[in-house]
């Protein structure tokens, strides 16, 4: 070879170079580059972190300012309801003072009961005339003139409600905090004061309900500056004024500017550093606090800057192993470039020196870590260099006689093979590829290699090719590294949102070709949310690799499961042509995921929700797929969770049409679009109207009347039943406020305002704001309020009868229990659903009302039939012994002036 080579050198006067002589880029440029991109990943991971501590100070800002108005709400509910049951006890007494029994109103009233430890009376004198609970042997003398209150009402003629300190009570030498009122006689003089004597501990666990994290606290302070009620819960903090404590700095130094907002403070109290939000309590001189651990809160950033250093020392080692790789690649390629130049220009010299010239190519050849290798026109090898034993392991003698295809892996072979008719047909003087080799020792390595056209000497004829093979492995797992990165989920290791839309795309390709259907499935977590923030971020991530692994293993080999971010998978079922075996692909998943997940010692359970989307060979869209599958997923999800449901045509317009009513639904709360209408209800002895039943009626600009069955549920699933069901009570008690005084208005109450707090103040509210009487307003209830926590409801329709309010059982006997509630629970009324009154003339019927009124009857319960209609019904019903009616054979329900004039027509027609 190298002899044919000096010849032919001497004759042409040149001879080609293998390779080319100069790299792309220089050192220097590679340095400045792999520094400046290092610092591009700083700067964007410094830049994040600033903006995510930012966020979090700013969201624990707006987070304790919104607590602080519910908690304020909440205290202010609670006062004002004491505070009304004092009023109704102060009216009663200055309308007869001498006929007022303390202690039978006490009886007769439970309503203060748990809130309170004491209701007490004391005369003119400050001494004890009554109280809920009796005072200990010795103390039935003792005054309280020396008392805050007892001096301030005994001096203002026209106080209002009086808030003391937290003190200790005389009666139990517990802490109590004290609210007062003043009695007068009727010529207006002084005649003793009432007092209630709040529980703080009450207050505490009011506040211990709140979450405000482990190290958050909730106060209660007057404007005096000292404690009234406080959680958690401090020694002798009654006795300490915060205004002395935090001068200058703490929440009174803020209330002088604004009645509400936030400052960060260390609490004297714990030495803990807050973000607290302060707002005053309606118009009494309260104050509420909220305080969340500013170390708590920035637990999220802290657990992100451990996560970005991470990443950010990852990256920088990865670039600056690139950048070893590159420097060293380029160190070769020049040490390669100059030891060519120099052959090449041994090999120009004459033939006096052409052994020389051969000596010296050997040397490189031999010495240089790259193999290089030089073949005859056909791609024989002719000869190898000894750098061949540490690339591939053959000894160069082993490869002598071979052809490069024999050593490629099979993969590889027709990509490589293509080069090689590329070189050989002269389509090409040059060409570089990477493929992948086989050692001697069975390992694939990736190698690259670059190919040159050699001619003879006199003729330029080819008459074969230098190649140079170098081992390019760390480099080309680098690569596939980044790829993965960049395709697969960190956490959990599965397919990202990036590569299951890849994969969705090649599921449609095959599902063309091959006339195979398939089925994408969305799968959102239940209940993941609880668990991440009660056992917090590292469970949570544990808990979402732990579901990674069980739906991988429910799934089939040829199936792809991915996580899309959060807590929300998706799965392609793939070959599936029969929507059954989607329905049990996701039965198995929920039953896999509603097994209990064991989180570093604590049990948990979610659940899962699932929409499927079932795919053609017909299907032209991907994206519709997902989106198909994602609003099948929100039906699975408003049908009660844990359970799949199909997409379904129309299903999607469904879903807007909803999404479109719930907006609607929260602008006409804004507006104020909603009415009430009201039915009459007639005494079948009297054949009067004694009241009526408020219905509500929303009537839509573009829509007009809505269904009270269209927006009812959905007001209910979205919580706005408790707004707009408050609003139902404080107007229907203002309109039946100008009715005649025998007249009653019933209410429909939800079960979900059963569920949330608030609803005894609401009804105490709307008496006290419409100063309609008690025993004027009825509730109606269904027994699916009872189903909820029935022992709960019971207490609190207790404390609400003990107000004087009425309750009755609506749609009775359309449940399973309706019989076992009336055991638990007197009610006033009972009414038999419209689907009994509509169906009376059976015989079977006819038989259950006949029941019903024997039962109402025997327990002394009034019976309403609804749905009265025709003539025969009220004969009907009207034998059976129910003792009042209503229904479309009276009034269909009427507006609030129309009910008036209907008032007014009977009351003629009585006349």
């Amino acid at each position: 070879m190298f002899n044919r080579t000096a010849r032919s050198t001497e004759e042409s006067g040149h001879i080609n170079s293998a390779r080319p002589s100069a790299p792309g880029w220089s050192k220097d440029g590679l340095i400045l580059a792999t520094f400046i991109a290092i610092s591009l990943v700083w700067a964007v991971l410094g830049y994040h972190l600033h903006s995510l501590k930012q966020t979090i100070r700013e969201q624990t800002h707006r987070d304790v300012t919104n607590i602080s108005i519910g908690v304020e709400k909440h205290v202010e509910r609670l006062l004002v309801g004491v505070d009304q049951v004092m009023r109704f006890i102060v009216d009663d007494y200055q309308n007869d003072p001498e006929a007022f029994d303390f202690a039978a109103w006490l009886r007769r009233s439970t309503s203060l009961e748990g809130l309170t430890t004491q209701v007490s009376m004391y005369n003119a004198a400050g001494e004890l005339q009554a109280s809920r609970t009796p005072p200990a042997p010795g103390l039935a003398t003792f005054h309280v003139r020396d008392r805050a209150y007892f001096q301030a009402l005994s001096a203002d003629p026209n106080p209002g409600l009086y808030v003391d300190r937290t003190v200790r009570g005389r009666f139990t030498g517990r802490y109590v905090l004290q609210t007062a009122r003043r009695l007068n006689r009727r010529d207006g003089s002084f005649a003793g004061v009432i007092v209630t004597s709040i529980d703080p501990n009450y207050l505490s666990n009011q506040f211990k309900a709140v979450d405000v994290g482990s190290q958050g606290s909730i106060g209660l302070f007057g404007y005096d500056g000292y404690i009234r009620a406080r959680y958690p819960q401090i020694e002798d903090m009654y006795e300490r004024n915060v205004a002395s404590l935090n001068a200058g700095k703490g929440v009174f130094a803020h209330l002088a500017h604004a009645p509400t907002g936030t400052y960060e403070l260390q609490s004297p109290f714990d030495q803990v550093t807050r973000v607290f939000g302060y707002r005053t309590v309606g118009s009494l001189p309260l104050i509420v606090t909220v305080g969340k651990s500013l170390e708590e809160v920035m637990l999220p950033f802290w657990d992100e800057q451990r996560l970005a250093i991470v990443a950010g020392l990852s990256i920088t080692a990865l670039l600056l192993s690139l950048l070893a790789l590159r420097l060293r690649a380029l160190k070769r390629d020049r040490l390669h470039a100059a030891a060519l130049a120099e052959a090449n220009q041994t090999l120009y010299e004459k033939e006096k020196i052409a052994r020389a010239a051969e000596a010296h190519f050997r040397l490189l050849a031999e010495n240089t870590t790259d193999v290089i290798i030089w073949c005859d026109s056909d791609i024989t090898h002719k000869y190898v260099s000894p750098a061949v034993r540490n690339v591939l392991g053959y000894e160069p003698e082993e490869l002598i006689g071979t052809r490069p295809l024999r050593f490629v892996h099979p993969d590889d072979a027709e990509a490589y093979a293509r080069v090689l008719r590329d070189l050989t047909s002269g389509r090409v003087e040059q060409a570089v590829t990477a493929q992948r080799y086989r050692r001697k020792d069975g390992v694939d390595i990736w190698v690259e290699i670059s190919f040159s056209v050699t001619r003879e000497a006199v003729t330029s004829q080819r008459d074969g090719y230098v190649a140079s093979l170098r081992d390019i492995t760390a480099r080309k797992e680098a690569e596939l590294q980044i790829a993965h990165m960049a395709t697969h989920d960190a956490l959990t290791g599965l397919p990202n949102r990036l590569l299951f839309r890849d994969r969705l795309s090649q599921e449609r390709a095959n599902a063309k070709r091959h006339g195979n259907g398939f089925a994408v499935l969305a799968c959102d977590l239940d209940r993941f949310k609880a668990v991440n923030d009660k056992l917090g971020h590292p469970a949570g991530d544990k808990l979402l690799a732990l579901v990674a692994e069980r739906l991988t293993a429910e799934a089939r080999d040829v199936d792809t499961v991915a996580r899309l971010g959060g807590d929300e998978f998706a799965i392609i079922l793939s070959w599936v042509n029969d929507p059954q075996a989607a329905s049990l692909a996701a039965e198995r998943l929920i039953g896999a995921l509603g097994r209990p997940f064991d989180i570093d010692g604590v049990t948990v359970s979610i659940g899962v929700s699932i929409g499927i989307a079932l795919a053609s060979a017909e299907v032209e869209n991907t994206d519709s797929l997902l989106t198909n599958a994602d609003i099948a997923l929100y039906k699975a999800k408003s049908t009660g969770r844990n359970t799949f449901r199909f997409y379904e045509a129309g299903m999607d317009a469904m879903v807007a049409k909803r999404t479109n009513l719930e907006l609607d639904l929260r602008d006409a709360l804004q507006r104020g679009d909603f009415v009430l209408h009201y039915q009459p209800v007639i005494d079948l002895a009297s054949d009067e109207a004694v009241g009526f039943e408020a219905l509500l009626r929303w009537q839509h600009p573009v829509r007009g009347m809505v269904s009270p069955a269209d927006f009812i549920p959905l007001a209910e699933e979205t919580g706005l039943i408790t707004t707009l069901g408050a609003w139902a009570l404080r107007e229907a008690c203002r309109e039946a406020a100008s009715w005649p005084h025998d007249l009653s208005v019933a209410v429909n109450v939800s079960a979900i305002q059963f569920q949330q707090p608030g609803l005894e103040q609401s009804v105490m509210h709307a008496l006290s704001a419409s100063g309609l009487p008690a025993r004027r307003l009825e509730l109606e209830i269904t027994e699916s309020v009872l189903m909820q926590d029935a022992q709960a409801v019971v207490a609190c329709l207790h404390r609400l009868r003990g107000l004087g309010v009425r309750i009755a059982l609506d749609d009775f006997g359309t449940g399973y229990s309706s019989l076992s509630y009336l055991r638990q629970f007197p009610f006033d009324k009972i009414k038999i659903d419209r689907s009994f009154i509509r169906e009376i003339g059976d015989p079977d019927a006819a038989a259950i009302v006949r029941a019903v009124v024997g039962l109402g009857t025997h327990l002394g319960i009034a019976i309403t039939a609804e749905g009265v209609e025709t003539r025969e019904q009220l004969d009907q019903v009207r034998s059976e012994g129910c003792t009042e009616v209503q229904g479309f054979l009276f009034s269909q329900p009427l507006p609030a002036l129309d009910a008036l004039r209907f008032i007014d027509v009977r009351l003629s027609s009585a006349a």
